[in-house]
């Protein structure tokens, strides 16, 4: 086997003492796990990227309210998923142009994850980004015409 490893590997040395071991050695491949994994998430994306992410969420969250405000109807409701996805290619394009493509590109990706955030809570009943329920020492307003006034009379 050592005549073997000596062909394959020339700095090979079985009688070499092996230093730094730990008694633990998945300790260390935790400790690796982390910082590799983050970097291989971001790897790619600059700040220029992720801001223009955050542009593309906003234009297709923001504008479909501003130009259809009732989403009554069904038709309406497609209107407004319409227009939040030419808020998604508009800000797309607006960011290819002005920035770069990766930026472009970038923030389609928003404006879908807007778009479909909107699409979410308009036909059942998830709401994203919405509170779940009532916390610990959270009050709630009450509308006047349901309010119980009880008078005592001396």
């Amino acid at each position: 086997m050592e005549s073997l490893m000596l062909l394959e590997n020339p700095y090979y040395n079985p009688r070499r003492k092996r230093r730094g071991r730990r008694k633990n050695p998945m300790a260390r491949a935790r400790a690796l796990a982390l910082p590799g994994t983050f970097r291989e998430w971001t790897q790619g994306v600059d700040l220029m990227d992720a801001g223009a992410a955050v542009g593309g969420l906003a234009a297709a969250t923001m504008l479909p309210g501003m130009l259809v405000r009732d989403t009554s109807t069904m038709g309406r409701k497609f209107m407004k998923l319409l227009v939040s996805l030419g808020a998604a290619m508009g800000a797309g394009a607006l960011g290819k142009a002005m920035i770069s493509a990766s930026a472009g590109k970038a923030a389609i990706i928003g404006g879908i994850a807007g778009t479909s955030a909107q699409a979410l809570g308009m036909f059942t009943n998830i709401k994203i980004g919405q509170p779940v329920g009532r916390r610990i020492g959270e009050t709630f307003n009450v509308p006047s015409s349901q309010e119980q006034v009880q008078m005592i009379v001396p």
